[in-house]
C-alpha cells in the first residue's frame, strides 16, 4: 500500500520541481518583484492567450531566462518592454500602447458595438406598417358583413 502511495506521490511531486527549478533566484526581492510583474504581463507568442509565466513553451522558457539575465544586468522594465516590442511588436504586450497602429486595436471592438446598436436602433424604428389597397378593403368589409 505504501508503494503505490510513494510512486504517487513522486509523480506529482516532479512536474513541481520542475517549475521550482524555473524559477530564477534573485538576490534582492525588489528584482523577484519586478520579473514576477513583467513576466505576468507578457504574452507568450506562441500559445494562445497565455502570459510567458504560466507558459511552458519553449520559447516562453527562454524569454524568462532572458528577462532575468536583463534584470540582473540592471536593465530597466522599459528598456526590457522596448527590447521585447522591438522583437516581437506590440502583440507581446496585454496592453499595448495607443499609437495610429493600434488604434483599430483599442477601438475596434467598441466602434464595432456602437454600429451594431445604432442597426438595432434604425430597425426598431422602421417598423413597416402595411397598407391595404382599394380591393383589400373592400374584400375585408364583405367579410365583416357576411360574418354578422
Amino acid at each position: 500500500m505504501t508503494r503505490p502511495l510513494l510512486a504517487l506521490l513522486l509523480t506529482l511531486a516532479l512536474p513541481l520541481h520542475a517549475a521550482l527549478n524555473d524559477a530564477p533566484d534573485f538576490s534582492d526581492p525588489v528584482e523577484n518583484t519586478r520579473y514576477q510583474h513583467l513576466i505576468q504581463n507578457i504574452r507568450c507568442p506562441t500559445c494562445q492567450n497565455s502570459n510567458i509565466a504560466e507558459s511552458n513553451a519553449p520559447l516562453a522558457r527562454q524569454l524568462r531566462e532572458q528577462i532575468a539575465a536583463r534584470i540582473r544586468d540592471g536593465e530597466s522594465d522599459s528598456d526590457i518592454n522596448r527590447w521585447l516590442q522591438e522583437r516581437y511588436g506590440d502583440f507581446i504586450h496585454y496592453d499595448p500602447p495607443l499609437k495610429t497602429q493600434t488604434l483599430l486595436l483599442w477601438g475596434g471592438a467598441p466602434a464595432a458595438m456602437l454600429i451594431a446598436l445604432a442597426l438595432w436602433l434604425a430597425g426598431r424604428r422602421r417598423k413597416i406598417v402595411a397598407r391595404l389597397t382599394d380591393e383589400e378593403k373592400k374584400q375585408l368589409q364583405q367579410w365583416i358583413e357576411e360574418a354578422s
